[in-house]
């Protein structure tokens, strides 16, 4: 460990790290190898002796760095950090320079990041308990994909809206770090205002975990009931997935197939049937091009014309090999791979279950008319095709309303546009999640809410019926609708402030009282 000239070291930055293009005339403190360090390292307090006042550009680690806690206290401006390996501690609460690792980020308790005057590059996977970004530069777009991503719980201020609700920071961290709900105003800005910054600086700096041991249970999140009897490849479980109303049945014509596709990872999982025939029910697994499985029911060899006697089979097949066809499942690797993916089924459906369930009560025509018939929401309806002059503009997401049209066959409409980074071309992303107000033919039918989910920009774009199979989609969609319904009134269009109809009563009276005082005035 030296301090060294930037120039002897300048070859070794990758390209696309900050400090590359920099011309530093302070040195940098340079460590050659794997590093392992007992102590927590404080980026305000890296001194060279030469220059005890001045701030020391970076660190480079020419190799894996571990170290206990990683910290800072001053947010306009420290030292950085730059590992060309992988990077291991407990907590990193960081603001002021950038942190680059090569390899992977693992942190085992909470990253937080805050201020806009940093930034982090990680090459390889980022783990962590709890992430927290407060402004600090992240990869927005990476975090929205997952895209090497396997973080526990994700408090991004540019992706996640509801600063004013901190479930997950009093769910995880010790409340000797956390401020109150009574502690603090009703303006609450950011993840930060939850946070006590100068204790936590002080156990990071004493080597302390900031974590509760056993998260509280008080601030989990919903646990969905498990739906099925047992675990098992039974009739009456593959069955189950045809029943109930989670995939639009009660919307859809009986004897019409219904597909239900998603993947989880490498594994391409499809559920299908045909409306109210439970028994046509099938259950289709592929992982990539290898293997595929495939679960189904068929009725037993019977002497009786009308037996109703079934039983469940199982098949693989090797979907890469020309001409491979269905063979019966053995007791091979891939009947294990069976086993344990229909058990991950099982719980995936349990929670589309409990998902759908949320969704009923949430996203429901009457809270979609309270929205709809708002002031503010019926005048910005009128404009829906207007662009931004029907935009709302609030804490990073985008919401437009289109009212009903009979004539032009429109709907009444609520669009949410989420952004979701920027992509690898540098422009920024959105997802789209439209609410409309929705009517089966049958007279007798009350109105519902369907969602819709667009990924692409512009009206060619192609739009999807939102699945439950889609879970965190589906979530993203319910709790942005919950969110639309909080802080509807508190919205702004070209930073010019929409008033509620409350207010705008007041305000004409205020107006009428004036216009009345300068007639009296101007009399005199």
């Amino acid at each position: 460990m030296k301090f060294i000239p930037f120039s002897e070291i300048k070859h070794l930055l990758p390209n696309n790290c900050w400090y590359k293009q920099d011309i530093p005339e302070l040195p940098v403190l340079y460590c050659e190898g794997h590093q392992y360090w007992d102590a927590p390292l404080d980026l305000d307090e890296v001194v060279n002796e030469e220059h005890p006042s001045e701030i020391i550009p970076f660190i480079l680690v020419n190799g894996n760095l571990t170290v206990p806690q990683i910290y800072n206290e001053h947010v306009d401006g420290s030292t950085g950090l730059v590992v060309l390996g992988n990077l291991k501690t407990n907590n990193i609460v960081v603001g002021g320079q950038e942190i680059y690792v090569k390899g992977d980020l693992d942190v085992a308790e909470v990253f937080w990041g805050e201020h806009d005057h940093g930034n982090l590059v990680v090459e390889g996977t980022i783990r962590s308990r709890l992430f927290i970004n407060t402004d600090y530069g992240v990869d927005d777009y990476r975090f929205s994909m997952r895209e090497n991503i396997e973080v526990d719980f994700v408090l991004n201020h540019d992706l996640e809206r509801d600063v004013a609700d901190p479930t997950v920071l009093f769910h995880l961290i010790k409340p000797e770090y956390l401020y109150t709900r009574e502690d603090l105003d009703d303006t609450i800005y950011s993840w930060q205002d939850w946070l006590k910054t100068t204790d936590i600086l002080r156990a990071l700096a004493q080597n302390q975990s900031i974590l509760l041991d056993t998260p509280n249970p008080a601030y989990a999140d919903e646990a969905y009931p498990y739906a099925f009897p047992n675990k098992d490849i039974t009739l009456d479980n593959v069955m189950k997935l045809a029943g109930g109303t989670i995939f639009n049945q009660n919307h859809i014509p009986d004897k019409e197939e219904i597909n239900i596709e998603y993947t989880e990872g490498p594994m391409y999982k499809r559920i299908s049937f045909f409306n109210g025939d439970p028994y046509s029910t099938t259950v289709y697994f592929q992982y990539e091009d290898l293997y595929a499985m495939l679960v189904t029911i068929e009725k037993k060899k019977s002497i009786l014309p009308f037996s109703k006697d079934y039983t469940v089979q199982t098949f693989y097949k090797y979907p890469s090999e020309q001409g491979s066809t269905w063979q019966p499942m053995v007791n091979t690797s891939i009947a294990e791979s069976l086993t344990i993916e229909w058990q991950k089924l099982l719980r995936e459906y349990s929670d589309m279950i409990g998902i759908y369930n949320k969704k009923q009560k949430i996203v429901t025509a009457i809270n979609f008319n309270e929205i709809m018939k708002r002031p503010i929401v019926q005048r910005l309806g009128k404009r829906y095709y207007e662009s931004e002059d029907s935009t709302v503009f609030y804490c990073g997401q985008q919401w437009q309303f289109r009212l009903e049209d009979k004539a032009a066959g429109h709907a009444p409409r609520i669009t949410i546009h989420n952004y979701l980074g920027k992509g690898a071309d540098g422009e920024n992303q959105y997802e789209y999640f439209h609410y409309e107000l929705e009517q089966d033919s049958d007279p007798k039918s009350k109105p519902y809410v369907q969602i819709y989910y667009q990924r692409e920009k512009g009206p060619e774009a192609d739009v999807y019926l939102l699945e439950v199979c889609t879970r965190r989609n589906m979530l993203k969609a319910i709790n942005y609708f919950i969110y639309l319904q909080k802080y509807i009134e508190r919205v702004w269009i070209k930073e010019e402030v929409i008033l509620t109809e409350e207010e705008i009563k007041l305000r004409e009276a205020i107006d009428k009282g004036n216009n009345y005082l300068r007639g009296i005035l101007g009399q005199r």
